[in-house]
């Protein structure tokens, strides 16, 4: 990266602050630009580069991650932005040294297990899948149990789920002889705007999916719009696309990652809403008894303490922890255990081909492709007999409050009356009491 002309007027006054925004427009994307802001520029922004030492690098690191209790690998991608910082200083002459570079080899088998066991990713069977998009459904929509869903059994990337055009989704043709959905963009979110970009290290592919997914997605595909984006003369939106999304909001904006975590994901996941501030109550899912796993009470316009009263129950935990991209892990897990080979999983999770020889003289036949798509359709239909035997273990009929979901389900319910078999997940049936104050008309016994 060639500094400019003020660089290089002003070498040897030349802070971090500065250098770390020129780095940021020539060389990292915008997910990047988060940990340069949080991390890098309190501690070093107005520093003299001359000034900064290896040793005070490794204590800033330790800090983070032994008193903070940041993630392992999240400091350490940090610890890279600010490497990759420092080595434009060094081939600009600036510095001689990168005081951000490892001594390697030092503590390594310490550094390994402290890394493996704070980066273990949480993530989740097909069955518990299911749950978490009936949940997410009742939060945000229909769409929100098609999106869950997708990302569960394709195991795409979020911005390039929030991304994909309805184009994207297509029916059989001359390029495949099964339905699959075309990745060729991510949406990018960067400083409360959004971008079209080439997906994470141009893995432009084609995704197959089983034809029940596909007929999930198909009603979103006739139904997609273009986004609210302001358009410009050419007819392109500000956010580069000229196409209509799959997955909008209902007033036709993109979903952001912190407010889609906020209103739909952490509370599906977790059976609360996270607090606004630290140390403030928590505030949980509130819902109606029928059908399960309850309807949440709706919230714009209500008070809590109403809500508490109008509720007959609220969710208990599903997964705790877990993100929207723990569903990739638990694609790749599942593919794993029906063990498809690599060379197709690598192709199907956007990450190339491998350096082993093996996979240069491997190819995706067939076969291949008809076998992942009959044990993932295994899996749906054995994660929906799961959701059915919950219900059939109230003595109620299988149903459901998600229209989608239920169609599935209807089949299902002339066997109610069947033993009931162990339900998905250590215990999937979550409906958890609420807790009123002395005083109050006691809570009826939850399921």
């Amino acid at each position: 990266m060639a500094p400019s002309q003020a660089s290089r007027d002003h070498a040897r006054r030349l802070d971090h602050r500065d250098l770390a925004d020129l780095g940021h427009r020539a060389n990292h994307p915008g997910e990047l630009l988060c940990p340069i802001r949080r991390f890098i520029l309190p501690a070093f922004g107005d520093r003299k580069l001359k000034s900064i030492r290896r040793e005070e690098i490794d204590r800033w690191e330790r800090t983070l991650i032994d008193e903070h209790g940041y993630s392992v690998e999240y400091i350490r991608g940090a610890r890279r932005r600010l490497h990759t910082i420092l080595a434009d200083t060094v081939t600009a002459g600036h510095l001689t040294v990168n005081p951000a570079s490892r001594q390697r080899g030092r503590g390594r088998r310490a550094s390994q297990v402290r890394t493996q066991a704070s980066t273990e990713r949480i993530w989740i069977t097909e069955d518990m899948a299911l749950l978490l998009a009936e949940r997410c459904a009742l939060l945000g929509g229909e769409a929100e149990f098609a999106r869950v869903l997708m990302m569960a059994f394709t195991g795409l990337r979020w911005g390039e789920v929030i991304g994909l055009h309805a184009s994207c989704v297509r029916a059989p043709d001359h390029r495949r002889d099964h339905p699959y959905i075309r990745v060729e963009w991510q949406l990018v979110e960067l400083n409360g705007k959004f971008y079209l970009a080439p997906p994470k290290e141009g893995s432009r592919r084609d995704v197959v999916i089983p034809g029940w997914l596909f007929d999930l997605l198909t009603p979103f595909k006739a139904a997609a719009r273009r986004c609210r984006c302001p358009r410009g003369p050419d007819g392109a939106s500000a956010c580069g696309s000229r196409e209509a999304f799959l997955f909008l909001g209902r007033d036709g904006g993109h979903a952001r990652r912190s407010s889609y975590s906020t209103r739909i994901f952490r509370p599906a996941c977790d059976g609360r809403y996270p607090p606004e501030k630290p140390r403030r109550a928590v505030w949980r899912v509130h819902c109606y008894r029928e059908p399960w796993p309850g309807v949440p009470v709706p919230m714009p316009g209500i008070s809590r303490t109403k809500a508490e009263q109008l509720a007959e129950c609220s969710w208990g935990p599903l997964a705790p922890g877990l993100t929207p991209h723990g569903l990739r892990h638990g694609h790749q897990t599942a593919m794993r255990r029906d063990r498809v080979p690599r060379v197709l999983r690598r192709d199907r999770l956007g990450h190339g081909r491998s350096s082993d020889i093996a996979d240069h003289y491997t190819h995706i036949d067939d076969e291949m492709t008809e076998d992942l798509l009959a044990r993932q359709t295994e899996r749906w239909q054995a994660a929906v007999r799961a959701r059915a035997r919950i219900d059939q273990a109230r003595g109620a009929e299988p149903r459901s409050a998600v229209p989608a979901l239920d169609a599935w389900l209807a089949p299902l319910r002339d066997h109610a009356g069947s033993s009931p078999e162990r339900a998905p997940g250590k215990s999937a049936p979550i409906c958890a009491p609420i807790e009123r104050p002395a005083g109050r008309e006691s809570e009826p016994a939850t399921l």
